[in-house]
């Protein structure tokens, strides 16, 4: 992984505020966790943008956030 990637940094942030969720990562096999991180983070951005819209009233498209 690339560190000045925008997976990285979101990785980090993701593991350091979920204890359970850093429990997981650890326990798999490494050829399995880069995956692991792209799926949740991907997930993760997924609700926090359905948060904007529904908080906003506005679609995220014309607010210029997707």
């Amino acid at each position: 992984m690339v560190i000045a990637s925008p997976l990285y940094w979101e990785s980090i942030e993701l593991l350091a505020k979920d204890e359970i969720l850093r429990g997981v990562f650890y326990a798999i096999p490494d050829g399995c966790k880069l995956h692991f991180l792209k799926r949740k983070i991907r997930a993760s951005n997924e609700k926090e943008a359905e948060t904007l819209s529904i908080s906003n009233g506005a679609p995220l498209e014309s607010l210029g956030i997707l």
